[in-house]
């Protein structure tokens, strides 16, 4: 599964870092997170431009802030090779699912889960 994932990243254009930030696999060890430690960049293509702030990217989990103003979405989406959760802060969101086309409504205070692969 890992292979497969691998290489869905590379078709999709996956960021590097997924997966290895702040270290690399192997090199995991307990570490403080402060803000200004994370990555900085952004995400998609025009006009949907996302500024996101990596905290983390490991092989089991993906942590990041972001925001997505109304309108907006992520495109290209993205496949990790960690679990992810999501959490809205403020407002609400619609999760789709680009192969199923499934499509979850979260709102503020609620969490979204999103395996790994997926």
């Amino acid at each position: 599964m890992k292979e497969r994932i691998l290489e869905e990243k590379s078709k999709i254009g996956v960021p590097e870092h997924h997966g290895r930030f702040p270290f690399e696999p192997g090199e995991k060890s307990p570490v403080v997170l402060k803000r200004g430690d994370n990555l900085a960049r952004l995400y998609g293509k025009e006009p949907n431009y996302i500024a996101t702030r990596t905290c983390v990217s490991t092989d089991k989990i993906h942590t990041s802030e972001f925001s997505v103003l109304s309108g907006k979405y992520f495109d290209p989406p993205d496949i990790h090779i960690g679990d992810e959760v999501y959490y809205v802060k403020e407002g609400k969101a619609h999760i789709l699912n680009p192969e199923t086309g499934q499509v979850h409504n979260i709102a503020e205070g609620d969490f979204f889960y999103i395996p790994a692969g997926t």
